[in-house]
């Protein structure tokens, strides 16, 4: 990307920004003295796993994450256990390799640097499309510090690898469609079952969505390289071989799960429609984050990316597959079986909307290459759709608005943002606004998870040394006991 007179690399650029912007959202951390660590699961299962994977691998190396373990709960699998968490996760072994002091800490540095991978993927992706570069980094930046992102970040860390994997394997059948090998298919498949089998059925049906719609619009752009026929054998090559390397933990892992008292759940709880508060938070949810949301109906936009999905609607014609892709996604949120159908054909959880942040990252980056040439007609849609969506939140809070100062925040700079959008002013100066109240919408979206002041989300993270001796002390020194003991 050309600044100035001088070249700079794009994911050098996306550093910097993401490493402005996460200077700032994750440094309220710092300053409240607070670790990522969850008080819920965060304690009781992810920081306890990345300690006992470096116990098993500082003692026992790698053979030691297989066989009977004693020390997980009345005795567990240590491999089908560790499996679902940390086996398959390449920044779980960074992290389990620091020092046990260093832990603690290293647990929020490596959610951050998930966080940057993501962002990494998608520009990679980008690559395959035709944008400018700014608009590549641009939607790098939101795709990162997306809501999803943001949330699953403190609560569940590797639930971040799909945010990696998904733009990867896109880029995989990029290039069967466009003639080159499956080689990258293939390894993306096996790494995606390796990080965890759960998620790597949600991503095995957004990626055969996505070869579909891929598939067509190539096809019409007249850039297929190779026939039907040949397409489907690559991907069934790719498929195939990615399934037997993942074999080592797919196969026991299935067979764990198939005994778990999780299987037995009626599909989509029997519900054919949500209930009605779950409607009446939805538009509230779009751009706002560090609300309680239900059924995992996580999205927080920013305001660009709202746009941009604006934008792509109205110029449906130019852009129809991103377009009915979105319109997919807005009605699947409007229907617990949709739910039900990517959980497994179990309960109404909406984790499948992670795969909606590639079409929105697609949006986002159409609309930032249109900002110099935006019609008086454009601009009163992104006005109007400002006003539309106010209002909505209006309506389901029962007319009033009573949201916390962390929404009103988003939504004084959605207004901003739409005020500099139609206000029309010459284009440098334009992206140079857009560009900084993009920045500040991210920032404040992290706020909402990470900002104590905000909401009640970051002071659900533990104090620095809470965890460890939580661990250290949850049994009040009985372990001590059996330890000495020749009865044990």
């Amino acid at each position: 990307m050309k600044i100035g007179h001088r070249q700079w690399p794009l994911w050098g650029l996306y550093t910097l920004a993401f490493t402005v912007i996460a200077a700032l959202g994750f440094g309220v951390f710092g300053l409240a003295n607070r670790t990522m660590i969850w008080y819920m699961d965060g304690v009781t299962q992810h920081y306890p796993v990345i300690l006992e994977l470096h116990r098993l691998l500082t003692k026992e190396g790698v053979g030691g994450l297989a066989g009977w373990s004693w020390t997980m709960g009345l005795g567990a699998d240590k491999l089908t256990t560790l499996a679902y968490y940390v086996l398959g996760d390449p920044f779980a072994y960074v992290l389990a390799l620091l020092p046990t002091k260093f832990l603690e800490a290293g647990f929020g540095w490596a959610i951050i640097l998930r966080l940057y991978a993501t962002g990494l993927a998608f520009l990679a992706l980008a690559k395959r499309y035709v944008f400018k570069p700014s608009s590549r980094l641009l939607g790098a930046v939101t795709y990162a510090f997306t809501g999803y992102s943001l949330m699953v970040g403190v609560h569940h860390p590797f639930f971040l690898l799909p945010m990696i994997w998904l733009p990867l394997l896109f880029v995989g059948i990029d290039r069967i469609l466009h003639g080159k090998g499956w080689g990258l298919l293939a390894l993306m498949t096996g790494v995606t079952i390796l990080s965890n089998f759960y998620f790597a059925y949600i991503l095995g049906l957004g990626s055969l969505i996505y070869a579909v719609i891929r598939y067509l619009h190539v096809k019409q752009q007249g850039t297929l390289a190779v026939k039907l026929p040949v397409v489907i054998g690559r991907f069934l090559a790719a498929a195939g071989l990615g399934i037997l390397v993942s074999g080592v933990l797919l196969v026991p892992s299935l067979l764990m799960m198939l005994n778990s008292t999780r299987t037995g759940s009626i599909f989509a709880n029997g519900l054919w429609l949500y209930p009605i508060d779950y409607y009446l938070k939805l538009g509230n949810a779009v751009l706002t984050t560090g609300n309680t949301l239900d059924y995992w109906s996580v999205l927080g936009l920013s305001g660009i990316s709202f746009f941009g999905c604006v934008y792509t609607l109205v110029h449906w014609r130019q852009h129809k597959w991103v377009a009915g892709t979105l319109v997919a996604v807005a009605i699947g949120l409007l229907f617990p079986a949709v739910a039900a159908v990517f959980n497994v054909l179990s309960t109404p959880s909406n984790r499948w909307i992670l795969l909606a942040a590639v079409p929105v990252g697609l949006a986002t980056m159409t609309l930032a290459d249109q900002l110099p040439t935006l019609t008086n007609r454009d601009r009163w849609w992104l006005a109007g759709s400002a006003a539309g969506l106010l209002a909505l939140v209006y309506l389901g809070n029962g007319l009033v608005f009573s949201n916390p100062g962390r929404d009103l925040i988003t939504y004084g700079l959605l207004l901003a943002l739409t005020a500099i959008l139609v206000a029309n002013a010459p284009a440098r100066v334009t992206l140079g606004l857009v560009w900084t109240l993009v920045g500040l919408n991210l920032v404040n979206n992290a706020w909402g998870y990470y900002d104590p002041n905000a909401g009640v989300q970051a002071t659900q993270e533990l104090r620095r040394g809470d965890a460890t001796h939580y661990i250290q002390d949850y049994f009040d020194g009985a372990q001590t006991v059996a330890q000495k003991a020749s009865t044990f």
